[in-house]
This record gives C-alpha cells, sequence and structure tokens, in this order.
C-alpha cells in the first residue's frame, strides 16, 4: 500500500497523518520514503488512512498474527518482534531491544520447541547472505538469549566488531571456537570464548516463503 498517495486521497497532510498517529511530521516523509512502519503503529495507521491492518503489513508478516490483549489466553503465548535486524552479512550496532510487535504461538507448538521460558525468547529477522543456504534474507530466526555460552556446535546470535551477526560456532565448549558462515564464499574466523559475545542460540526458523 502507498502510504503517501492514500494520504492524498483522503486530503492529510504529512503533518496532519502524523498528529494522527504520534509521529513527527520527518517521521512520516521517512516512511513515504520506504522507512517501515514500527509494528505497534500500524493500527494506528490502518485507523488514520482508513485502511485495513492487513494492507499494512509486510508481506512476511500477512500471515502471522499480531496479538492484542483480547488474543491472549491461556494457550497461547507471545514471543517480542524485535525491530533488531540481525544481519548475517555486514551486521548492525545497536541492540536496543525495542519491541515492535508480539507473535503469536499455541503454547502446544511452542513446548514442542523449546522447554524455557517465553519471555527469553526473541523473534528476529535475519539480513544479508552469509548462511545461506541455511537462512536466507527475510527470514526469521527464534533465539533463546538465556543460552549465552556454545554449550553444543549451532547457530548463535553474536555481536561481533562489525555488529551483529546470525553465525554457526563449531567447537563446542573448548577454549578454541571457529564462526563460520554456511555460504562458502564467506572465510571462516577462528576465535576462542573469551573473544565473542553471545547474545542468545538460534532455536527455530521460519522460512520467509513459507509466512509471507
Amino acid at each position: 500500500m502507498n502510504i503517501k498517495e492514500r494520504r492524498k486521497e483522503l486530503g492529510l497532510s504529512q503533518a496532519e497523518l502524523g498528529k494522527l498517529v504520534g509521529l513527527s511530521q520527518q517521521h512520516i516523509q521517512r516512511i513515504e520514503n520506504g522507512y517501515d512502519i514500527s509494528l505497534d503503529k500500524i493500527p494506528l495507521f490502518a485507523q488514520a488512512l482508513k485502511l485495513p491492518i492487513q494492507d499494512l503489513l509486510p508481506d512476511i508478516l500477512k500471515n502471522i498474527p499480531l496479538a492484542t490483549e483480547n488474543d491472549l489466553h491461556e494457550n497461547l503465548i507471545k514471543i517480542d518482534m524485535l525491530d533488531t535486524v540481525a544481519c548475517c552479512g555486514n551486521g548492525i550496532e545497536n541492540l536496543a531491544e525495542n519491541v515492535n510487535g508480539k507473535w503469536l504461538m499455541p503454547l502446544v507448538d511452542f513446548r514442542q520447541i523449546t522447554m524455557a521460558a517465553p519471555d527469553d525468547i526473541k523473534m528476529i529477522k535475519v539480513k544479508g547472505d552469509s548462511m545461506e543456504p541455511t537462512l536466507k534474507e527475510g527470514d526469521w530466526v527464534l533465539v533463546d538469549t538465556s543460552r549465552l555460552s556454545p554449550d553444543s556446535d549451532g547457530i548463535f546470535l553474536l555481536r561481533l566488531s562489525t555488529g551483529l551477526a546470525v553465525k554457526r560456532l563449531q567447537g563446542g565448549v573448548s577454549e578454541n571456537i571457529t564462526i563460520k558462515s554456511d555460504n562458502p564464499k564467506y572465510d571462516n574466523i577462528p576465535s576462542t570464548i573469551g573473544e565473542i559475545h553471545i547474545l542468545g542460540k538460534v532455536i527455530y526458523t521460519l522460512k520467509a516463503e513459507k509466512v509471507g
């Protein structure tokens, strides 16, 4: 949905739309230039622009139900969706846990994946190609943030010198660890336990083509 065209159809200025959704005129301008609407603001945009919420969701989220307080009951859990993008390529520097949405999941399905506390699980979107073919750009990963040590080989969310990265760690509990990319065009990085900063272990992936 083209936000700018819809705003003009309704005769709203950027400042007027911003007032309706609680954002500045400058922020509205950025959104109209391609900046994503944070998920918590989508209901306000839908109301202001007289559009179904579904029309404003990113394609990958159109089949993922967003949680509201009225939806929640004992058989469902909600997982924080972070606005931070875990880059599999160059990475980013900011890990501010700014939750911009919730993903609803049946408790029975959640327990088939993990016995971790739901509050420890974060949902982060993957960017870049360094983990292809295992993970592709646009996929989502569920990260268990309680697992901060390489207790076994697997895929982890790391803070590297270049920023955040989803990488495979090989070496288990040994002192020497190899940071690997599944894409062979990227070199492996030798490291040690003391040199890496683990933010959590990837426990589940949601493929973009399956939820888009």
